[in-house]
């Protein structure tokens, strides 16, 4: 199996898990979906840190490092605005999680962030979208019907 399926794997499954525990903390322990955010970035930006004092994977050890220092320093207002979207969007979808009857519905309504991002992409960058993007896109959007039944 490839590297990247596995890795991807390991994304979903933390997303999926992390959705779950979401729910039930909110729901049972009374937190705002804001105030869960908030302090799991802290503790991800902690953990970060944590990260970046250990030794890195050869593969991410040439680059890592160096691009890190070269994205805060030249492209601060890039990144403090990509941050700001991810914050946002954090929020809004901790906050989806208890509302919703099954957090996996919030998390398949969030995963059109792909079909989003390519008409975007295509709008500002005229980025080509390709056939198979386009059945995808199609498929993608279409399935949320499924989710009303």
């Amino acid at each position: 199996m490839p590297r990247w399926v596995l890795l991807s794997l390991l994304s979903a499954f933390g997303y999926g898990l992390a959705a779950v525990i979401t729910t039930g903390a909110t729901g049972v322990g009374g937190v705002g979906a804001i105030a869960w955010t908030i302090c799991s970035h802290m503790v991800g930006t902690f953990l970060f840190g944590i990260a970046l004092m250990l030794p890195l994977p050869s593969d991410l050890a040439k680059d890592g490092l160096r691009d890190i220092k070269r994205s805060l320093t030249s492209f601060l207002p890039l990144v403090i605005l990509i941050a700001l979207l991810f914050w946002v969007a954090d929020v809004s979808l901790n906050a989806s999680y208890t509302r919703a009857p099954n957090p996996g519905y919030c998390d398949s309504v969030s995963d059109l962030e792909s079909v989003i991002g390519a008409v975007i992409a295509a709008f500002l960058f005229n980025a080509p979208i390709s056939t198979q993007q386009k059945i995808g896109m199609t498929l993608a959007v279409f399935s949320l019907h499924f989710l009303q039944s």
